[in-house]
């Protein structure tokens, strides 16, 4: 995400399942939420507020957002893997990440 003026990257981040995206102090047109970003090359957490024209561009966002999640949930799914001497513990698979990542497309808002 670009800030709209300066095109500087506000946020750069993995959508995660379950993130919970919230109204920000009852404000319909304003979404808060937490993440792990990428935005200055490291990781950060960050909370985000996203202020919009509409309340219904908003719940757009928010709903977009979601089904984001709900996308990657298998990506992220914990795989049982007992050949590193960690006796089968849970821990996600990279390589399905990545496939999934070079599956991804970007799309421009104004096509």
């Amino acid at each position: 995400m670009r800030e709209e003026k300066t095109l500087k990257i506000r946020a750069n981040h993995l959508i995660m399942p379950g993130t919970q995206i919230q109204e920000h102090g009852g404000n319909e047109k304003a979404l808060v939420f937490n993440c792990a970003d990428f935005a200055d090359e490291e990781m950060r957490p960050e909370l985000f507020c996203v202020r919009f024209a509409s309340a219904e561009r908003a719940q757009e966002f928010k709903r977009a957002y979601e089904e984001g999640g709900e996308t990657n949930a298998p990506l992220l799914k914990p795989t049982k893997d007992g050949d590193d001497g960690e006796d089968g513990e849970d821990k996600v698979a990279a390589d399905d990440v990545a496939d999934g990542l070079a599956k991804a497309t970007i799309r421009d808002e104004d096509s």
